[in-house]
């Protein structure tokens, strides 16, 4: 879990919908110039710069390739741990006395799920310091008094350039439940947070507002550019924001409780409104197809009528015009 003071902005998967909630980014980037503002944005921010730069046609295609060779992985990976590789994780499952069936492969961590436990494992330099992350996140939110909403147990098995992170085995939440099984959750975030005022505008806004300059007319659109500055010289809710909130990052225990997951990116004192937005963003364009900027842009024009997510939009303390 990162620090307190820790520059979000160094984080990946940051908060997406933050960039439609600082200008009308459907309207405003368009042409090679902008489009190239928004992905150099993209980048610098360690976002997915693909949701912004891609046409909806061509994400959609993307996200088709992309879940076709994650299939292939899985497939592929199963195969060969069942054939003992990598070794380590094959030891690791035959002292235990498990079967282990691989569920994931990405980003040079492979989740295998084995009975009651669920494992990751790496030997992949960078990706064991993401494993290494989320335990520090978890073990940060027990002191901070979280319990509830993480898992009960996480386990670090370190190895001579290995890493395996073992934590009970969780289910997977339908698109269903999504809105029920994260409330608590997010609800839980904003008891523990505290009406502050921020030291400075949040990174992502900060960023948002430099495209934003880059892409409206001359003399045009001040007015909103301070509205903008001005809401965050006001109290807000402050708290730790996990910065990633979606579908397969909320999940049940063998009980039914929420518990959320993918620790590794929470920080602390930072804004929850955005949290709420990106949030909300991502759970319609799960369902919508679009990519999340544009869905937030869609709500915006919208009114931001979304019955199932009423008791989670009525926590935002941003003002309601700045929301999309």
């Amino acid at each position: 879990m990162s620090a307190p003071g820790t520059d979000p902005t160094v984080l990946t998967n940051t908060h997406l919908s933050v960039l439609s909630t600082s200008w009308p980014l459907k309207d405003s980037l368009h042409g090679g110039f902008r489009r190239a503002k928004a992905i150099e944005l993209g980048y610098r921010l360690r976002m997915n710069w693909k949701t912004i730069a891609l046409p909806r046609p061509l994400w959609v295609l993307f996200k088709k390739g992309r879940a076709a060779k994650m299939r292939l992985r899985r497939s592929t990976a199963s195969l060969l741990l069942a054939a003992g590789y990598p070794s380590i994780m094959a030891e690791f499952l035959r002292t235990k006395g498990l079967t282990g069936q691989v569920v994931l492969k990405k980003q040079g961590i492979l989740s295998v799920s084995a009975g009651a436990s669920f494992l990751r494992f790496s030997e992949r330099p960078k990706a064991i310091n993401k494993l290494k992350a989320e335990y520090a996140g978890w073990t940060r939110l027990r002191e901070l008094d979280f319990e509830d909403i993480i898992a009960e147990s996480m386990l670090l098995h370190e190895y001579d350039g290995a890493c395996v992170l073992e934590v009970s085995a969780l289910d997977s939440i339908t698109l269903a439940e999504q809105a029920a099984v994260s409330l608590p959750i997010i609800k839980k975030l904003f008891d523990a947070a505290r009406p502050l005022v921020p030291q400075s505008i949040p990174p992502t806004i900060a960023a948002s507002l430099e495209v934003y300059r880059s892409t409206r007319s001359h003399g045009d659109g001040g007015d909103l550019e301070s509205e903008i500055r001005t809401a965050f010289t006001e109290p807000l809710m402050m708290g730790v924001s996990h910065q990633d909130l979606h579908l397969r990052n909320v999940m049940k225990n063998k009980f039914g409780k929420p518990i959320l997951i993918d620790l590794k990116s929470c920080v602390e004192d930072q804004v929850l409104a955005l949290d709420v937005l990106n949030f909300v963003c991502k759970y319609r364009a799960f369902r919508s197809g679009r990519n999340v900027v544009d869905q937030a842009n869609f709500e915006h024009k919208s009114g931001w009528n979304i019955d199932e997510l009423v008791d989670v939009l009525s926590l935002l303390d941003l003002p309601r015009n700045l929301w999309g």
